[in-house]
């Protein structure tokens, strides 16, 4: 096992997004009240990435507010918990512009599921989520 997402009848994960390398999962989660975007980094115990300094969310309230809420998601790993940097957010946005709609029903779970109806969340809201200027927790198309 790679690791696990805790969930409940509210909460649950939206989108993941396996990297190349098969060690990042980026995935965006519905809190309840916030929509987290975390990367799972699975690298060994002792190896560190080198990664670029980054920004992200811009407002350091929704930042830390984020942080916090995404490492309690996150159960059995044996990786970090960590923001997205600029080129993962860029990749996964150009992803979801150009998947199909075979291929973005595979990496996302439905928000509401009846049997026969499944509801999805859109790859609008989902690239709004990913947003390099994402200003607050609940990343609303009109929020600033």
């Amino acid at each position: 096992m790679v690791f696990s997402l805790w969930g409940g009848p509210f909460t649950g994960p939206i989108f993941i997004y396996p990297f190349g390398d098969r060690e990042r999962y980026l995935c965006i989660f519905n809190d309840d009240t916030a929509i987290l975007v975390f990367v799972v980094d699975t690298i060994s115990a002792g190896e560190s990435r080198l990664e670029p300094k980054w920004n992200w969310p811009t407002d350091d309230f929704a930042r830390r507010s984020l942080a916090s809420r995404a490492t309690n998601i996150v159960i059995q790993t044996k990786g970090i918990v960590r923001f997205p940097n600029t080129l993962e957010l860029r990749e996964v946005s150009q992803y979801l512009r150009s998947a199909s709609g075979h291929q973005f029903r595979t990496a996302s779970f439905p928000i509401w599921d009846l049997g026969i109806c499944r509801l999805y969340w859109s790859k609008e809201q989902l690239i709004n989520a990913l947003s390099p200027d994402r200003h607050h927790y609940w990343p609303l198309k009109n929020r600033p």
